[in-house]
């Protein structure tokens, strides 16, 4: 973590707008979420400070246990949830998420809509897509599954779907990455227009591609914040 998180944003920054240019989208259109796993709360002021609005947390233990930056006068920030989310620890961030990422099953959805209308909120949420088909440990919905499942969340209340996530699989080409990014593209394509705001896909080692498939949000954790631990 030598190099300074204002290089180090301005950097990312610059391949964002590389890869907008690239295929006519405009870079103000795309978010970026600052992935703090393992990160040190000063170097999460320091991102704060530099610019970056939006953190996303793995672990939910972590995240009860951060202090997040003091805002900026006449700046805000959102938090997201990006790593798996299970039931019983849906009760301790209600409230505490802008936009859960996570969500891979009707129950799930269910757990979150009723302690959110307990809490008198409304949580937005993401279906997280499995993008990797081979593997037996990535989470995710299987692509078949998304549109009924869309379908169903829609009549819960408490819960409102603003869209996908998905993690592109790991160890292969950057085509193999590109197409697999583009058919979770395809399939978000297919949801109602208030199940299209939120396109969530693309990390360090691969956002400018997400980008070039439709990603609205990308999750940069190296990039951003340098090497870690974990």
């Amino acid at each position: 973590m030598t190099q300074g998180i204002l290089d180090r944003y301005r950097s990312v920054y610059s391949e964002m707008e590389a890869a907008c240019s690239s295929c006519g989208r405009n870079v103000d259109d795309i978010t970026l979420i600052g992935v703090v796993k393992g990160v040190p709360p000063q170097l999460v002021n320091k991102a704060y400070e530099a610019g970056v609005g939006h953190f996303a947390e793995n672990y939910v233990q972590e995240a009860l246990a951060r202090e997040r930056p003091a805002l900026i006068a006449g700046r805000e920030q959102s938090w997201h949830l990006i790593g798996h989310l299970q039931r019983n620890k849906v009760r301790y961030i209600i409230g505490r998420f802008t936009l859960i990422h996570s969500v891979d099953s009707l129950l799930l959805a269910r757990e979150i809509a009723q302690r959110a209308c307990a809490a008198h909120n409304v949580q937005d949420i993401l279906l997280q897509v499995k993008l990797d088909s081979e593997s037996e440990t990535k989470y995710g919905v299987p692509a078949e599954e998304v549109v009924d499942l869309s379908d169903a969340i829609s009549q819960l209340s408490g819960v409102r779907l603003k869209g996908l996530m998905g993690v592109a699989p790991a160890g292969v080409s950057n085509d193999a990455i590109r197409k697999s990014f583009a058919s979770l593209y395809e399939l978000y394509s297919r949801l109602p227009e208030p199940a299209r705001q939120v396109l969530s896909m693309g990390m360090s080692a691969d956002f400018t591609l997400a980008i070039q498939e439709g990603a609205t949000h990308v999750r940069v954790g190296t990039a951003l914040f340098g090497p870690r631990n974990r």
